[in-house]
């Protein structure tokens, strides 16, 4: 069986999958998988950004995600399928040549990690950010990558065809999600002291980068981290009534996911944001389950 995930450019098969995880494993024979907490990090379900619009003035793109009137267009759809149903707006392609020679514009993109703001607007506005379900993981569709493949260095442009090489090089780093999960096991205890919130926080550059085919569905959307704009109106009073109508809304459109708000400023808002992904990522991880809607505090 093969899965033909790269749009008939590219072929690559079950068996060279697990080729790879083997390829990778070998990096890791005197670093042993940690004992205390593969298990839970397992169980962690993979985070994606999206901003609070698309092209900077139609505003509340979750609406477009998640109440959609169309209900087929309901979900975080992939570049390609958003183009092919004429829901683009004037966001432009998303960045990454090498993504586009393998197909991976038909695909949504997520990250076993802490969400980022530089996925919503190179984080200088309000992020949102969603926990997707690792049962989609299990979908013969699904693949994923130890790294973002830009960080292989393979600079191609239209005007030229990959190499063997770099085809060989670029399809070395496919996984099945499972296996993707399983090696930074071991990369957490070489590299990061065996602290698995070390790995979580750090840079996207380090991060397992899953790729889910065409959509994800809003019912494997598990919880959502909302942003709070505070409004500061005349004799010093602050006004968030906007944000709790939108709440309203969302809850009782979405009652299955989890509602976590966090305020967002200009300046804190990328580490208030990030704040509320790892505290309940961390939730997670300890529970086994999501904590209840609540608003997550950020000191600075």
């Amino acid at each position: 069986m093969r899965i033909d995930f790269f749009q008939n450019m590219v072929v690559i098969t079950k068996e060279e999958l697990k080729k790879n995880y083997e390829r990778h494993l070998d990096k890791f024979t005197n670093y042993p998988a940690p004992l205390d907490f593969p298990d839970n990090f397992l169980k962690l379900e993979v985070t994606h950004t999206f901003p609070e619009s698309r092209d900077g003035v139609a505003g509340e793109l979750w609406r477009k995600i998640f109440l959609n009137h169309i209900e087929e267009h309901r979900g975080l759809l992939s570049y390609e399928c958003r183009k092919k149903n004429n829901l683009l707006h004037d966001e432009g392609k998303p960045e990454g040549v090498v993504a586009e020679k393998f197909g991976l514009y038909g695909y949504v993109f997520a990250y076993l990690g802490a969400h980022e703001s530089y996925y919503a607007n190179k984080g200088v506005a309000p992020a949102f950010g969603v926990f997707i379900s690792r049962e989609i993981e299990k979908e013969d569709t699904s693949n994923a990558s130890c790294r973002d493949i830009a960080i292989l260095g393979i600079s191609i442009d239209n005007e030229r065809e990959l190499t063997d090489d770099e085809i060989k090089r670029i399809k070395g780093e496919f996984l099945f999600p499972e296996d993707a999960r399983k090696i930074i096991t071991y990369e957490i205890s070489k590299n990061y002291d065996g602290d698995i919130w070390k790995y979580w926080k750090s840079s996207w550059e380090n991060k397992v980068e899953m790729h889910f085919f065409e959509k994800v569905h809003i019912d494997n959307i598990k919880g959502i981290i909302w942003p709070v704009r505070k409004y500061r109106k005349l004799g010093g009073r602050i006004d968030i009534s906007y944000y709790h109508e939108q709440f309203m809304d969302f809850a009782k459109e979405c009652p299955h996911i989890k509602i976590y708000q966090y305020d967002w400023t200009p300046k804190y808002g990328h580490k208030a944001f990030q704040n509320a992904s790892y505290r309940i990522s961390e939730y997670f991880f300890k529970h086994g389950k999501y904590p209840d809607n609540c608003k997550i505090e950020y000191e600075p």
